[in-house]
């Protein structure tokens, strides 16, 4: 697979920047600050998009624009364009054509791509004079990371078993379980022992259906009789109510006889008493005058008298009685029938009342004998369900306690598993794997410098050593020597990986080379574009360049050289 163009319309701080390769050696040249770096995160981020949690927010444009790209790719002759858009959010990322798919295309995942066939700019790092480089290309050889060892990965996962079985966890959790199941043990020999109560339990329940049943018989006989009853006291009760119901509505007041010993009479004698004192001391004639209260009086009788017998006489007339004493005797009757009519209504309330209160009933002490029997079937219920709650209690914790040691045995489990699956893996890749990539790395350094006379080797457990006659420490070598090893390593790691399927992207690779040691790097990265693509990305306008045939890409403006 080669690039064959890509065409930023919008990605950091470029716009509208257009690009083409060839199918072999590239040099991308800009100074510090030009883009350089911008332009292999575009070709990341259009091979790979962004990773989920990543900040987009460095590659975005600059003018708060949409980033957005096209790419050109070319496999087996085929040319294959394809379009994305970078929203703020994954979410808003767009893939064009939608059917577009990478997928085989190019290394799978954006790790094998930064730890094979792309090396960002600073990644040789400063590996100063203490031989890290040697423990940075056995990380890479024995895991594919550089930054994670074999021998830290197996000291981090014992360090891992050692915290989480701190205290001896596992062997806790065997005591606590052996304590609880011997509980439980305990507790469901005092459930077994509980049959001859449950059996007890299920007698008396027995008992009492067949008490509830007699129950029922004695109280279906004692309502029939209460409906008997109460059948003969509605029939009295209605008969006596059409008895009262006869009689006429005494809700009309027997008229009052006339008081005539009032206050008439008083003022009368005051009257005459007074005209009698008044003629006795003057005169003889004013006696006349003491008569008149009198006559007023008389008069004043004889006119309520007959008034006061017509209203009686109308009032007798109208509930069919000729004297006073007939109503009278006939209100006496109504009073006496109301009466007995309101003592038939209290017979009946107290039949209800003393059926319900079932005082009188003859259920009563057969309902007595079932709350009895319940009561000590509750009783005995309940001695039952506190040791099945016991058990309960117990089975809950054993099953806590056997979750934890399960999931403690098998973190444990996992833990020497992987320990031992990485110490196998080491042993397998040292023997097998190691010497091919060192072989392959190897050649590319002694292609750099050929008459050094220098040999390089790797143990099997990944130590680099140097031979060159005069000098075996490989921490006394120079950075530029160590830099050129590493990228050595890189390359034949991505081509033992990947063979020369992909390009291989240098970010700015000859930082720490001479003159020298650069023209012998660039020697070895044109070969290798003889048979696939090399993209280098360099702030040095080296023109030695100039004498090869390669894809040179000035991304800066002449006007700004």
């Amino acid at each position: 697979m080669y690039i064959k163009d890509i065409n930023i319309i919008s990605f950091g701080k470029l716009k509208n920047k257009k690009i083409t390769f060839n199918d072999n050696f590239n040099v991308i040249y800009g100074r510090n600050e030009s883009g350089k770096t911008t332009i292999s995160a575009f070709i990341e981020a259009m091979l790979y998009s962004f990773p989920p949690r990543s900040d987009r927010s460095k590659c975005l444009p600059w003018d708060n624009s949409t980033a957005a790209g096209e790419m050109t790719i070319s496999l087996s002759g085929k040319d294959m364009t394809f379009y994305r858009k970078f929203g703020t959010q994954p979410k808003g990322d767009v893939l064009e054509p939608k059917d577009f798919s990478l997928k085989d295309l190019i290394p799978p995942g954006r790790e094998a791509y930064r730890k094979s066939i792309y090396s960002p700019e600073g990644a040789l790092g400063d590996f100063g004079t203490t031989g890290d480089l040697d423990i940075i290309i056995s990380n890479l050889l024995a895991g594919g990371d550089e930054t994670v060892s074999a021998e830290g990965a197996i000291k981090s996962l014992e360090k891992l078993r050692r915290s989480l079985n701190s205290g001896g966890k596992l062997k806790e959790y065997d005591k606590k379980i052996s304590l609880l199941e011997d509980e439980y043990a305990a507790a469901n020999i005092a459930m077994r022992k509980n049959e001859s109560t449950r059996r007890l339990i299920e007698e008396k329940k027995k008992l009492i259906a067949a008490l509830e049943i007699e129950a029922e018989g004695a109280e279906n006989t004692y309502e029939g009789n209460l409906k008997e009853s109460i059948k003969k006291l509605d029939d009295e009760i209605n008969e006596q109510a059409s008895y009262v119901a006869s009689f006429p509505p005494f809700d009309i007041k027997m008229p009052q006889k006339p008081i005539f010993m009032g206050p008439s009479l008083v003022l009368y004698s005051l009257c005459t008493t007074l005209l009698i004192i008044a003629g006795f001391f003057t005169h003889w004639a004013l006696f006349p005058l003491a008569s008149l209260p009198l006559i007023a009086y008389l008069v004043l009788f004889l006119f309520k008298k007959k008034t006061y017998t017509a209203n009686l006489k109308a009032f007798l007339q109208s509930f069919g009685c000729s004297s006073v004493e007939e109503y009278e005797n006939l209100l006496s009757d109504f009073e006496g029938a109301k009466e007995y009519y309101n003592t038939l209504l209290e017979k009946k309330s107290a039949l209800f009342t003393d059926y319900s209160e079932r005082n009188a009933s003859p259920v009563d002490t057969i309902y007595k004998k079932i709350l009895a029997l319940k009561y000590e079937t509750e009783e005995l219920e309940a001695s039952t369900v506190t040791n099945l709650r016991e058990l309960s209690a117990i089975a809950e914790e054993l099953g806590y306690y056997r979750n934890l040691r399960s999931e403690l045995s098998d973190k444990l489990e996992a833990i020497r598993i992987a320990i031992e699956g990485i110490k196998y893996a080491k042993g397998v890749i040292a023997t097998d794997f190691t010497p091919k990539v060192s072989a392959i790395a190897e050649g590319y350094i002694n292609r750099i410098a050929p008459k050094e006379g220098r040999s390089v080797a790797l143990s099997k457990d990944m130590t680099l050593t140097v031979s060159d006659g005069a000098h075996r420490n490989f921490a006394s070598h120079s950075f530029g020597f160590k830099e050129e090893m590493y990228l050595c390593f890189r390359i034949a790691w991505s081509e033992f990986l990947f063979g020369k399927d992909f390009p291989l992207i240098f970010d700015d690779p000859f930082t720490g080379s001479d003159d020298y040691r650069e023209k012998a790097l660039i020697d070895l990265l044109y070969s290798l574009s003889k048979d696939r693509q090399i993209i280098i990305f360099t702030n040095r306008r080296n023109d030695y360049f100039g004498q090869l045939n390669c894809n040179w890409v000035d991304i800066c403006p002449s006007n700004d050289v």
